[in-house]
């Protein structure tokens, strides 16, 4: 499956959300408020559309890096190229010509430090894959599960965003590319006993 285009419908809105009161003398309640930074992307697959909201305070580097590369373009006509049911769909590898964007997507961003309480890798949670401390470039997965507790474990893996639409489109993606890492595990431990 391929990601035809994708395009910011409000490129950068601000919201006002509640995040806490406290009582006063003055008045029975005392409402705080603060800016939450939003992106809202919508995107063409192969398999159908869906809209993805990136939310900056969840993850601030995070969320400038994956909202420029889908304001530049980057991730058009790019594949799912892991798919895998039960466990995550990723993607971040381009077809751009422009070499000055796959250098910039190349580049790693420091990691976002982990909220607490963390955001949970429900299904439909985006985050960036990873391979070590402040290794996120351009490579983003979509989590298929409410149930992995291998999600978040990771300094890298810190939510950027989630899908708020389609994601019956994302679910039906074929699946492809690799195996979860358990079961990588289990066939190793397998092929040990086998001697040829």
């Amino acid at each position: 499956y391929t990601l035809s285009s994708c395009y910011s419908l409000a490129a950068r809105r601000r919201t006002f959300s509640v995040v806490s009161y406290r009582p006063s003398l003055r008045t029975p309640r005392h409402y705080y408020k603060m800016s939450v930074e939003t992106a809202l992307i919508s995107c063409g697959s192969s398999a159908g559309s869906f809209e993805m909201e990136m939310v900056r305070a969840w993850s601030p580097m995070g969320y400038d890096r994956a909202v420029e590369l889908f304001e530049r373009g980057y991730y058009d006509q790019s594949h799912f190229f892991r798919v895998v049911p039960n466990f995550l769909v990723q993607f971040g590898i381009s077809y751009t010509a422009d070499e000055e964007l796959k250098r910039f997507a190349r580049t790693t961003i420091p990691d976002d430090p982990q909220l607490d309480p963390p955001i949970a890798f429900v299904e439909g949670i985006i985050s960036y894959a990873g391979s070590g401390d402040n290794s996120r470039s351009s490579q983003v997965f979509i989590s298929y599960t409410d149930k992995n507790k291998l999600f978040g474990t990771n300094k890298w893996e810190t939510p950027v965003g989630k899908i708020i639409s389609g994601m019956d489109h994302v679910r039906n993606f074929y699946s492809y590319g690799d195996m979860p890492p358990w079961v990588r595990d289990i066939r190793d431990e397998l092929c040990s006993y086998i001697v040829i």
